[in-house]
């Protein structure tokens, strides 16, 4: 997932969140996001939403040079590392 860390969101508002999928093998149950948070009155919130997701593409072996491989993990993870 990528994105800041949201603390609080105010009542009638939306935040919108990308999520970026890879998948390294087949899978046969429909992926899930869990999501909870704490109310402002104190109460827990659970959901889990199944996520849309349809594989295009095979999985296959792929040759990469070093930096096309960091730029496409640092656009998985939102993170710049060395």
């Amino acid at each position: 997932m990528t994105g800041a860390n949201i603390s609080s969101i105010n009542p009638g508002s939306q935040v919108v969140q990308q999520v970026m999928i890879e998948c390294m093998q087949p899978f046969l149950l429909p992926l899930a996001l869990n999501l909870n948070w704490i109310g402002t009155k104190g109460q827990k919130f659970e959901y889990e939403l199944t996520l849309p997701v349809c594989i295009t593409h095979f999985v296959e072996k792929v040759a990469m040079p070093g930096p096309d491989f960091m730029a496409r993990w640092q656009k998985l993870t939102g993170e710049v590392s060395e």
